[in-house]
């Protein structure tokens, strides 16, 4: 599951916490996966919700560091560093 190590983080997959969110999200999309297959959902559309579930979180993520860098740029500012 390529999509399961691009949403945990491959690259930080040295840390053992890191390797258990991983992990994590690797079941998961596998959860995910074999429900909308007992629901009887074409592959399709199951390649499909795991793609816009891959999107989204890839999107969330860049939201959450863009917010996380600008509020740490305005604590630098403030405390005059």
């Amino acid at each position: 599951m390529i999509a399961a190590v691009v949403v945990g983080g491959g690259s930080d997959l040295r840390r053992k916490r890191e390797r258990r969110r991983c992990r994590a999200r690797a079941l998961l999309l596998q959860t995910i996966s074999s429900a909308l297959n007992v629901l009887g959902v074409p592959s399709l559309w199951t390649e499909a919700i795991a793609g816009f579930l891959l999107i989204l979180a890839i999107t969330l993520d860049r939201g959450i560091q863009l917010r996380l860098a600008a509020a740490l740029r305005r604590r630098k500012v403030h405390l005059g560093a």
